[in-house]
């Protein structure tokens, strides 16, 4: 039986990611985590102006988590994309 000496291949040897699929990954995970964070923070104001309770803080907050992570991720983003070969 041909191959039968040869020795498998451990399955973290398939698991290799190159550059650019790397940095897709990493700015899914981020957009993700800037617009999930924010819809649960303007859900959170929604919840909160039904209740009859201050709802600005989270609108606030969702309005600075924007701007602040999205700035964060645009950073990443140009760094990912602006990188040198080599």
């Amino acid at each position: 039986m041909e191959g039968m000496g040869a020795p498998r291949a451990r399955w973290w040897t398939r698991l290799r990611v190159d550059d650019e699929d790397r940095g897709f990954i990493i700015m899914r995970v981020l957009l993700v985590l800037v617009a999930g964070t924010t819809g649960v923070l303007l859900s959170a104001a929604g919840m909160a102006a039904e209740a009859g309770g201050k709802w600005w803080p989270w609108l606030v907050g969702a309005g600075l988590w924007v701007l602040v992570a999205g700035a964060a991720t645009f950073a990443v983003w140009w760094r990912l994309v602006n990188r040198r070969p080599g």
